[in-house]
């Protein structure tokens, strides 16, 4: 279920805000922050199929990475080393060290595919904030805990920072720098945001599950500058604290710092509210033997049954639904679709092969 949380004082839904501005010519105020490339393609098309290309022409949508290469140029930080160079010094490392527990035969190379495991793990320590000290108190989040009892990793990890030193910059250094200038210098945050997006007053970061270290504190810094209004996404329910436990943090820490969630229910709010608990509760289900059955709801303003003859005409049916909604302008976005199938497996292949036909993306 999505979430969408903000600091301004509109009630409107996001999506409502966004076709707005697109339609008044008005996409070069809109900053939009995905977490991957395959979502800023998404976030693209659907703007495209909302407005004019001249319309969409100054658009702003940015990964993290993106986001922070553009941002680092104006704080003078060295750009990062490339991954290319990271392996490089990751072999040299590893081949001129003794690591009994990667290499139990020095003479032999290490693969390949353990070297780019390893940088990985780096990478993501690096991004997470944590060092070599933390990995060896058994401080580290359970994610790493499988690095935590290899010496050899640690001595690596720590090798490697010290190839770092003060020369040169990887990927994650340039986060942290640019995340320390949002939040630790608020004058100096507000003129890097300034100088990085001057015509932006709406900042939009979509798909936000649980952001950690740097990431999460270049959100937060942006959130602070009050010339920007802000709205946020998660994948989150507060109904279902199984499933969404580990981006609860995040979505509390937005909370502290004065948002608030928006209504995206549209014209039924209160029918649509309740049926959100309940639907997240029981929508896989089953009751357990002496357990009350799940109560049913009136739903028949809201399903449409299909009685296609096959599999095939099934998966065109839907097609054709999805592919209404996404030419209807005043319809819900890509996003906001989900399709569901007892069975994948058994649809899995037909839907990857009609629905492109239909002009609909499918992973």
């Amino acid at each position: 279920m999505q979430t969408v949380l903000t600091n301004g004082k509109t009630s409107l839904p996001i999506e409502d805000v966004i076709l707005k501005r697109l339609e008044k010519g008005n996409g070069n105020t809109l900053l939009f922050i995905v977490s991957t490339e395959q979502a800023r393609l998404q976030r693209q098309r659907e703007c495209l199929g909302h407005a004019s290309r001249p319309a969409v022409a100054g658009l702003k949508i940015h990964t993290f990475e993106h986001l922070v290469k553009r941002l680092s140029r104006y704080i003078g930080i060295r750009p990062p080393i490339s991954r290319g160079l990271q392996m490089l010094w990751l072999r040299e490392i590893v081949e001129g060290g003794q690591f009994p527990s990667l290499k139990s035969k020095p003479e032999i190379p290490l693969p390949q595919k353990t070297l780019m495991e390893l940088l990985d793990a780096i990478n993501q320590l690096k991004a997470d904030g944590i060092d070599a000290s933390q990995i060896a108190s058994d401080s580290v989040d359970s994610e790493h805990r499988f690095l935590m009892a290899n010496p050899d990793f640690i001595r690596i990890y720590e090798t490697y920072n010290e190839r770092l030193g003060n020369q040169w910059n990887d990927s994650a250094d340039v986060h942290r720098a640019v995340a320390n200038r949002l939040v630790e210098e608020a004058n100096r945050g507000i003129q890097l945001m300034s100088k990085g997006f001057p015509d932006v007053d709406l900042v939009v970061a979509e798909g936000m599950d649980a952001s950690a270290g740097a990431d999460a504190l270049i959100l937060e810094g942006i959130a602070r500058i009050p010339e920007l209004v802000m709205y946020i996404t998660f994948d989150w329910d507060a109904h279902n604290d199984t499933l969404y436990e580990h981006v609860k943090q995040s979505y509390t820490r937005f909370l502290e710092l004065g948002f608030h969630e928006v209504d995206e229910s549209g014209s039924q709010p209160s029918r649509n509210l309740a049926l959100t608990p309940h639907i997240s509760r029981n929508l896989f289900r089953k009751p357990r033997c002496g357990q009350p059955p799940v109560k049913k709801l009136n739903l028949a303003d809201r399903i449409t049954l299909l009685k296609p003859g096959d599999r095939v005409k099934e998966v065109e049916a839907v097609a054709e639904v999805i592919k209404g909604r996404m030419l209807d302008r005043c319809s819900s976005s890509q996003h906001r679709i989900c399709l569901s199938y007892y069975n994948l497996d058994l649809y899995a292949s037909l839907i990857h092969e009609i629905f492109p036909i239909y002009g609909i993306p499918s992973h």
